[in-house]
């Protein structure tokens, strides 16, 4: 009988000993949790001041794109409608802000965002013909969730371009409309981009009105909201296209050998509620089957 009890005792010993050894790899899996929090929060704080409260989903996006930006950006760029959320840059790396309009004007027409989160705007000028930036000056051109609001895409996409020295980066967000207020709208068909800049979009500036409208904002479309109010206005701030994810790689790849625009994907990344492209301005050699290679050997 002793044996028997001595054995149970070495069992419940052992077991004892086993649910500690999982209580203690339970503390530090969880310590590792909070110091990642820890981490994520720190990058907000640096990026939008210290009051805002941490948020996962804003968390992963902020460190998806801080990552980006280590592992391609370097030099001097411009990034364009920064807002309340920059893109972190490594260190030694200069960005200069532009937006269409001054941070006080921000601060007015989105009174919901704490103040102290938006950037300075060092020059005030229209970010999609960026006429004041010489060609090949800049090194980086950030954009992320702009192109959405511009009538003419390829209009914008060869002005960033033009700007971008060889080899430069350009880093833009697009919001996957699935996840997104643009969910109940149509996909904007590649054709339609091509169209908006051959032909020119404003024919089609009262059509993205009533479509936003109607399935965005479900506000019915008014008597000040006639064709000719709508036409006049100096600038429409809404979402003129709409892309899922399929959409959007559609676009940035058939755009590229439409338009003679000389760039490489070197990235794409789903990041929750949108994709970001790393394109790089470069101009490759194709091989010449004709020639003889001069590595070849004898």
């Amino acid at each position: 009988m002793f044996g028997r009890t001595r054995k149970r005792l070495d069992e419940r010993d052992a077991r004892c000993l086993e649910l500690r050894k999982q209580r203690d790899e339970a503390r530090k899996e969880r310590e590792g949790l909070k110091a990642r929090n820890r981490e994520l929060t720190d990058t907000i704080k640096q990026i939008n001041g210290s009051s805002l409260p941490l948020d996962h989903s804003m968390a992963s996006l902020i460190e998806a794109r801080r990552l980006l930006a280590a592992r391609y950006l370097k030099g001097e760029g411009m990034e364009i409608g920064a807002m309340h959320c920059p893109v972190a840059v490594p260190p030694g790396v200069k960005v200069i802000y532009a937006d269409y309009k001054s941070k006080e004007d921000s601060m007015r027409k989105h009174p919901e965002l704490d103040p102290t989160h938006m950037v300075d705007v060092d020059l005030i000028m229209n970010g999609e013909t960026l006429d004041e930036i010489p060609d090949g000056s800049l090194g980086f051109v950030i954009a992320n969730h702009m192109l959405e609001h511009c009538e003419d895409f390829v209009r914008v996409l060869k002005n960033f371009y033009r700007v971008l020295k060889p080899e430069g980066i350009l880093f833009i967000a697009l919001p996957d409309k699935r996840y997104t207020f643009d969910y109940r709208r149509p996909l904007t068909p590649y054709e339609h981009i091509v169209q908006d800049h051959r032909t020119g979009p404003l024919e089609k500036r009262y059509d993205h009105y009533v479509e936003f409208s109607t399935l965005v904002s479900e506000t019915p479309v008014g008597e000040l909201d006639s064709e000719s109010v709508v036409m006049a206005l100096p600038h429409l701030d809404i979402h003129y296209h709409v892309w899922d994810q399929a959409g959007m790689i559609r676009l940035i790849n058939d755009l590229r050998s439409d338009f003679d625009l000389s760039y490489e994907m070197e990235c794409y990344m789903k990041n929750g509620i949108e994709g970001i492209f790393i394109l790089r301005k470069t101009t490759v050699e194709e091989y010449d089957r004709a020639k003889p290679s001069t590595s070849a050997r004898n």
